[in-house]
């Protein structure tokens, strides 16, 4: 088993990244119990994440301040990256950052200037995109509380999964697109049969 990969879990709003990270974790502890697994999330808890929570609650239209976000994500991930560099484990973060290109390009940056923004940052070693259609994502988000300023908003949701889609092509790096439709334990071997094969 490879003690030392950085996994992530990406999707739109409402496709279940966190379910399926926590899901994922505890699948990897039950196989391999010699494993170390640290959780982890973006935004984060640091300054710069707490300063994006703020905006995606406060905003109120998703085509704003595409470019701040983009510089608050950047900073954000560059503190979690470099907390994370002396971590001997299997990372899985739920979100990184593949949500700043299908987000801010939705708000209407552009690839090549979001791309420049992360030529120093490591490819992970597998990026697990869940794939659902807006309808079903926001169907899913009605019984959120805290709903955030892209959680509401059914054609920028629709934008930014199909900057997701993109992705598989702009980036040379391993992604892999599943159904995200069905049963949260569905949706959870088909991430497994992706996953399982680098450990």
């Amino acid at each position: 088993m490879k003690k030392n990969l950085f996994i992530v879990i990406e999707g739109v709003d409402g496709a279940g990244t966190t379910t399926q990270a926590t899901l994922l974790a505890a699948r990897i502890f039950e196989n391999f119990k010699e494993a170390k697994i640290l959780l982890t999330r973006e935004p984060t808890g640091g300054k710069y994440g707490k300063q994006i929570r703020q905006m995606l609650k406060k905003g109120k239209s998703p085509k704003l301040l595409g470019d701040k976000f983009l510089n608050l994500f950047v900073k954000d991930r560059a503190e979690h990256l470099n907390y994370l560099k002396n971590i001997k484990s299997i990372i899985i973060s739920d979100r990184h950052k593949h949500s700043t290109y299908a987000y801010q390009q939705a708000q209407g940056v552009s690839f090549e200037k979001i791309h420049l923004k992360h030529h120093n940052f490591t490819a992970p070693d597998l990026t697990v995109i869940i794939d659902i259609p807006i309808n079903d994502a926001i169907r899913r988000m009605k019984g959120k509380k805290n709903k955030e300023m892209f959680d509401k908003h059914h054609r920028f949701l629709n934008d930014v999964r199909t900057f997701y889609l993109k992705l598989n092509k702009q980036l040379k790096e391993p992604i892999a697109v599943v159904d995200g439709l069905g049963t949260k334990e569905q949706v959870a071997n088909r991430i497994w049969k992706k996953v399982k094969k680098l450990l």
